[in-house]
C-alpha cells in the first residue's frame, strides 16, 4: 500500500505533478507534520453521500453514476480544518482520494520548510534522509498549490 498524490490540475510536468509515499514514508510525513503543528486530529469529515448505483445499468451508465457520485463527495473530501493554519489529519491516513486544497498545501509547505532547517543531534544520517524527504514533499506542496491542490490516492 502506498499514497499516490496527484495535482488536481495538470501543469504539463508529470514529475512535478506527482508525489508518492509508501506506508513508511507517509508515517514519516505525518510525524513531521504533527511535530510542526499542521495536523488537526479533531477535524471530522462528516458523512458521505449514499452510493446507490442503478441496478440494471450498463457499463457506461455505471461509469456516469460513479463520476457524479465522486463529484458529490468532493465537498467532504476537500473539507478543511476549523482551526487556522491546520489541515485535517484524516487526509493523510488513507488513500481514498482526499483533496488537499491549495491553501492547505501552502500551510504544509511553509511549516515543513521552516522545520527542515532545524538542527538535531541524533542519528544525523537518518535525520538528514528524513529531512530531504520532507523538503521534497514541501516543495511538491508548493507546486501543487498552484495546480489546484492534490488528491491522495
Amino acid at each position: 500500500m502506498g499514497y499516490d498524490m496527484n495535482c488536481r490540475q495538470d501543469s504539463g510536468d508529470e514529475d512535478k505533478d506527482y508525489f508518492r509515499a509508501n506506508i513508511w514514508g507517509m508515517q514519516k510525513l505525518r510525524a513531521a507534520m504533527e511535530e510542526v503543528g499542521v495536523l488537526d486530529w479533531d477535524a471530522d469529515y462528516g458523512e458521505f453521500p449514499s452510493y446507490d448505483p442503478p441496478e440494471d445499468a450498463d457499463e457506461e451508465a455505471e461509469e456516469a453514476y460513479d463520476k457524479e457520485h465522486e463529484k458529490r463527495c468532493e465537498p467532504i473530501k476537500s473539507q478543511g480544518s476549523s482551526k487556522p493554519d491546520m489541515v485535517p489529519g484524516f487526509k493523510f491516513c488513507s488513500n481514498d482520494g482526499w483533496i488537499v486544497t491549495p491553501d492547505e498545501c501552502l500551510i504544509i509547505a511553509k511549516k515543513l520548510l521552516s522545520r527542515s532547517t532545524d538542527n538535531e543531534k541524533t542519528c544525523e544520517d537518518v535525520i538528514e534522509e528524513n529531512r530531504e524527504f520532507e523538503r521534497e514533499f514541501a516543495e511538491y506542496c508548493q507546486h501543487a498549490a498552484s495546480q489546484g491542490g492534490f488528491s491522495v490516492w
